[in-house]
């Protein structure tokens, strides 16, 4: 986000924040088909399973969930009005088993509801919560204001 001054009587009369939410890659191995349909808007044929990306699909919301690896407090984070590009398109030979992966951008803004982007648990707090979290996306029963 970015604060922003407002001026009166040359001096910062007040300050206005501004929170446009968040931008990230996905590296993963795999597309699956069900995000590729219902989030990206390709289109599975249904008897040859030929998948096709038409210029104007439309995409769809979706909420992201993640934990980064060696957080000491094992954060864990739900983004809830992500949107995604096209995935990268490539490969590339190389020696071992390394997998080539696919990436795509994304961005998470402010839900048009409440303009919650982000919600966070670590492992100190509700251990059911923290237990469940990547179960459903979570959605709390009362949001303090």
């Amino acid at each position: 986000g970015e604060t922003t001054p407002i001026k009166a009587d040359n001096k910062n009369y007040h300050f206005m924040n501004s929170n446009e939410g968040y931008e990230g890659k996905l590296k993963i191995p795999h597309i699956i088909d069900e995000f590729a349909t219902k989030i990206l808007g390709e289109i599975k044929d249904p008897q040859t399973g030929v998948m096709t990306e038409k210029a104007d699909a439309s995409l769809t919301e979706f909420a992201i969930m993640f934990q980064f690896e060696g957080d000491k407090n094992k954060t864990r984070y739900v983004m809830y009005y992500c949107f995604a590009s096209r995935p990268s398109l490539g490969s590339k030979t190389k020696n071992g088993t390394s997998t080539n992966e696919r990436e795509l951008s994304f961005k998470a803004s402010p839900r048009p509801l409440d303009t919650v982007v982000k919600r966070s648990i670590t492992s100190a707090d509700d251990k059911d919560a923290y237990d469940n979290w990547f179960k459903k996306v979570y959605e709390p029963t009362a949001v303090a204001a």
